[in-house]
């Protein structure tokens, strides 16, 4: 199934209404400095991003984490120093766009990857404390059941850029 649906979705939820660094967002890098997966435990994490916030104070993050493993994990929690809160959240079709409902964790199978995206399992940054922009960057904390705590950078992205391309982390990796 194409990406880029669930972004169109994504991005007329937000116009309806829906870190570590203590200064704000990183600025003025290399984006593509944020596609670098993150080990933990059985975990890798890539392919991320954080959606440039249509409304004030709130916008969702997306990643996909592939558990290499045997045995089950479990993405339980997340944090940023640039919000005061981090929620799991499942989008749950509920007519044309949808509605978003808080989850306490989300289950990663061995050998298979779980992609946190719209229109799906997502994370909800609430109250940011700054005004991000496309072209910052924003540190998560994502905690899991059992292989422990993953600091991952990640992209903050436009809405043009989501709508109009349908992997915008993929990169030239095919030849």
């Amino acid at each position: 199934m194409s990406r880029a649906a669930p972004r169109v979705g994504f991005a007329l939820a937000l116009l309806v209404g829906t870190g570590m660094l203590s200064c704000g967002p990183e600025r003025g890098h290399d984006a593509a400095a944020d596609t670098v997966a993150v080990r933990v435990g059985d975990l890798v994490i890539y392919d991320g991003y954080v959606a440039a916030p249509v409304v004030e104070h709130v916008t969702m993050a997306f990643v996909t984490i592939e558990n290499i493993g045997t045995e089950s994990d479990a993405l339980v929690g997340a944090s940023t120093d640039l919000a005061d809160r981090v929620r799991l959240h499942s989008q749950v079709l509920d007519g044309p766009l949808g509605r978003s409902s808080p989850v306490n964790r989300i289950t990663i199978e061995p050998g298979r990857a779980l992609v946190l995206e719209a229109g799906g399992y997502h994370l909800t940054l609430e109250d940011l404390r700054v005004q991000l922009a496309p072209g910052d960057s924003v540190t998560l904390r994502l905690r899991f059941e059992r292989a422990g705590t993953a600091n991952v950078r990640l992209p903050v992205l436009s809405h043009l850029e989501l709508v109009h391309n349908p992997s915008p982390l993929a990169g030239d990796t095919e030849g």
